[in-house]
């Protein structure tokens, strides 16, 4: 993919991995199939039309299949992009870089309302 370099915009330097993001959407897919499972199973309960035990054993396994899936995809999208690192903690200035000299503590400024 060629990305124009105007100074302002620069590629991202890390390799695209096509494989890892091909096998992302595959698992959320299968993820949203085991939605779709938990779905039709909820819909038959309701309707009970058929047996209880079916319908409830196909949303038992669309549910764990969903779960299953959706945590295999977070492993994979944390492999595509790692956390970044934490940030460190941002060093204390010295107690004299943050006062100001001991000439100018007393020392004001006045300003002179304008007399007419």
């Amino acid at each position: 993919m060629d990305i124009p370099i105007d100074g302002r915009i620069a590629p991202d330097p890390r390799p695209l991995d096509r494989r890892a993001l091909l096998a992302y959407g595959l698992w959320l897919r299968l993820a949203l199939v085991g939605v779709l499972v938990v779905t039709g199973g909820i819909a038959v309960l309701i309707e009970s039309e058929s047996s209880g035990m079916s319908a409830l054993a196909a949303s038992l396994g669309g549910a764990a299949l969903a779960a299953f899936a959706w945590r295999r995809g977070a492993v994979v999208l944390a492999r595509i992009d790692p956390a970044a690192p934490a940030a460190t903690a941002a060093t204390p200035t010295p107690d004299r870089a943050r006062r100001a000299p001991a000439a100018t503590l007393g020392a004001r400024e006045t300003l002179a309302a304008p007399q007419s």
